[in-house]
């Protein structure tokens, strides 16, 4: 089973203690729902003796659809399994986000890879059926639609602007922007010198709500904030303010 509530630091603590049943059991580390909540998308990691980070771990990504009221009723689960991809990078998984308005997942990797997740459209059902709308589109399953990377370099997470225009992707001390439906790069944000004194990478992305700007956190918790303006998809990208600052306490 996966564990919706355990974290991945009470597994490994248990896993340090020597009990064997923590080195079974998936926990999971990553999540997210759709903008629409219909789905929960997880990836689980079962540890090996190395740990949870190590390059034997076995991942899983999940894409569960939320239950309907009358089959919540009757199980008590929340949400059932639409599809599950095993080993969905060669690499650890290190980010996962949703698309704020369609049905479309990423995932990054740090053996340097993000993959374009979508979910197929459902068969219509009969009218005679009682199914609703929603659980019609629930019945479609999540594919892998596009592959990419970024000069090679480990991902270590990803986010959607605030109307899906644009995709950030960290790579390495580079902030890489896509155009999420054709899987093309648009710009680049690299964090300078002076923003990195630690030498590490970006770690984390994030789009700030409401706003043009980016928000990444380099390696040992050092901040830095990036103008990207975000908005309708036929601005020209071109002309985005693309400069760091340095935003350290």
């Amino acid at each position: 089973p996966v564990s919706l509530t355990e974290s991945a630091a009470n597994f490994a603590a248990a896993a340090a203690a020597g009990q064997a049943a923590a080195l079974l059991t998936p926990a999971v580390v990553l999540q997210a729902f759709t903008a629409d909540g219909q789905s929960l998308i997880t990836v689980d990691v079962r540890p090996a003796t190395g740990g949870f980070h190590c390059s034997t771990a076995e991942s899983t990504l999940r894409f569960w659809d939320c239950c309907s009221s009358s089959l919540l009723a009757g199980s008590n689960v929340p949400y059932t399994l639409n599809t599950s991809a095993d080993a969905p990078h060669s690499g650890a998984v290190t980010g996962l986000c949703c698309h704020p308005t369609q049905h479309m997942a990423v995932t990054t990797g740090n053996e340097g890879e993000f993959k374009v997740w979508q979910r197929s459209k459902a068969q219509r059902r009969s009218s005679s059926s009682t199914t609703n709308n929603a659980e019609q589109a629930a019945a479609g399953h999540w594919r892998c639609s596009a592959v990419g990377g970024y000069k090679g370099l480990g991902l270590n997470g990803c986010s959607f602007s605030q109307d899906g225009s644009l995709l950030a992707v960290a790579a390495g001390t580079t902030a890489t922007l896509w155009d999420p439906y054709e899987t093309a790069l648009v710009g680049t944000l690299v964090v300078p010198a002076e923003c990195s004194s630690s030498g590490g990478s970006l770690r984390q992305l994030s789009f700030v709500h409401n706003s043009p700007h980016l928000v990444g956190l380099v390696g040992g918790g050092h901040q830095a904030a990036a103008a990207a303006s975000a908005g309708s998809s036929n601005q020209q990208q071109q002309q985005q303010q693309q400069q760091w600052s340095d935003q350290s306490a």
